[in-house]
């Protein structure tokens, strides 16, 4: 439910009609007492207030504070007049969504009520999520779509378990943090999270370390006299093994590892027992394995960069973790939460994100997954030059179609769409409705803003055209050339 309060009854009335008419239940009051009763015991979606009402002139502030501490999963727009900006500055401090300012455009508005909406169905299904995990260990985790429900589900079934764990995925998706949540969920989240990546341990900073020394770094070594590190030997060096005991061990990019290593890993963790450098006495190895690697498996197995005995002890339990392009529905999230994050450790004076800046967002291809969103959003808020992040404030352009030597465009790549001259209005339409909502992964939010539209006129198009949303977008031909 929608609560509208504004002191302009007229307005009031007009904006309500207009958010009726877009499907959404609206409530109106003309003053703060009439809203403070409204809100008593109900269920507010969206509170959008003037700040200025009958009974108090600051009531709109009034109101948010309310919501605020009452009502927290509430967004709020406030509704400004010309001489009120500083109180709706005020408000979007205290965590109003957004400001409008009067005369106040309809169809700006119902925009605004829909990414509000959309804002707290997002924040609502993430809180929901993190429900799986301790709140600590969830905080930079964010995404909805079907694949990470599934990740959720997997970390929650595997966590209080002893399996060996491999999550394999694309640089920069965020395998380091599924890693850091089993551990944080298992028996053993109050010990060491050892965290090592096998290709700085084995090439060093320069040069390919000797396997000795990169043995020495996982095994420990003993000092020439016999005496171990934990005695302070000379020459003595503790181990990952024995650092990570009772604790977890996490071996990043563990193709990385030299492959005369491999056997002696995969003995440990079938033995359950190692030999440091230089030491004739066995040890016990105690410790939680996961592994991760950016590439498939199978494909390091085929290149010899993994033996296929070792990758079948690790890989008890194997979680893929699927590029940011393919979750179009956590991009969306995944903004917002960054711009949120940056924008309060910067304090930066900054209301939200262009559509136009949006769209490029999401035609966006992120070669370097969340790990690239995170550092383009991180620059956009630092360098914003308006209260706005625009396009330009974002550090990729979008690509241009590539060029033939003979100065033609080339042909677009399976999947996109070649638009005939001789095609109708409405035909060319439906083509790039499909397009946007294949590029999105289905995302119909997020189709939108890619168009331009606004949510309901895209579902309005979607019913009148019958679109089959599961046919992929293909190219298409002219009559000329289909006959």
């Amino acid at each position: 439910m929608i609560l509208l309060v504004d002191n302009d009854t007229a307005l009031a009335a007009r904006l309500g009609e207009v958010l009726q008419l877009a499907g959404h239940e609206v409530q109106v009051a003309a003053d703060c007492q009439t809203a403070l009763a409204a809100l008593d015991g109900r269920q507010v979606d969206l509170l959008v207030s003037g700040l200025r009402l009958p009974d108090d002139p600051r009531g709109g502030l009034t109101l948010l504070r309310r919501i605020r501490d009452s009502l927290p999963e509430t967004e709020t727009i406030v509704i400004a007049d010309h001489d009120s900006i500083a109180d709706a500055l005020e408000a979007v401090r205290s965590g109003a969504f957004y400001f409008a300012e009067k005369p106040c455009d309809p169809d700006r508005l119902l925009l605004l009520v829909e990414k509000a909406i959309e804002r707290r169905r997002l924040v609502a299904e993430t809180r929901r999520l993190r429900g799986y995990f301790q709140p600590h260990d969830f905080a930079r985790m964010i995404g909805s779509s079907k694949p990470m429900q599934l990740i959720y589900a997997i970390i929650e079934s595997v966590a209080k378990s002893e399996a060996n764990v491999l999550i394999h995925g694309e640089p920069g998706t965020g395998k380091d943090l599924i890693a850091s949540a089993i551990h944080l969920n298992s028996r053993r989240a109050g010990r060491q999270f050892v965290r090592v990546s096998c290709r700085s341990l084995a090439h060093g900073s320069t040069t390919v370390l000797p396997p000795d020394i990169v043995e020495a770094e996982i095994f420990g070594r003993v000092a020439e006299t016999g005496i171990t590190a934990e005695r302070g030997g000379e020459g003595a060096s503790l181990g990952l093994i024995a650092r990570a005991a009772n604790g977890t061990l996490l071996l990043d990019e563990v193709d990385a590892l030299p492959l005369e290593l491999q056997p002696k890993l995969l003995r440990v963790i079938e033995e359950r027992r190692y030999r440091p450098v230089g030491s004739v006495r066995m040890q016990d190895a105690d410790f939680r394995l996961i592994c991760t690697t950016n590439r498939d498996p199978r494909e390091a197995i085929l290149e010899r960069l993994l033996r296929d005995d070792l990758f079948y002890r690790i890989s008890t339990i194997s979680l893929y973790v699927p590029p940011l392009r393919e979750r179009g529905e956590d991009l969306q999230m995944l903004t917002e939460a960054l711009f949120q994050e940056f924008r309060e450790k910067y304090d930066r004076p900054l209301h939200g994100i262009s559509p136009s800046a949006f769209r490029r967002i999401l035609a966006h291809h992120w070669p370097g997954n969340v790990r690239e969103l995170r550092n383009a959003i991180e620059r956009a808020v630092l360098l914003a030059r308006s209260s706005m992040i625009e396009p330009e404030d974002l550090p990729f352009i979008q690509p241009e179609p590539p060029v033939h030597p003979d100065g033609e465009r080339a042909s677009p790549p399976e999947g996109r769409i070649l638009i005939p001259p001789d095609l109708t209005l409405e035909e060319v339409e439906q083509m790039v409705i499909r397009q946007a909502l294949q590029r999105t992964g289905g995302n119909k939010l997020a189709a939108a803003r890619i168009l331009g539209l606004h949510r309901p006129r895209l579902y309005a198009k979607i019913r009148k055209y019958r679109l089959d949303l599961t046919e992929r977008p293909q190219t298409i031909l002219t009559r000329k050339e289909q006959s």
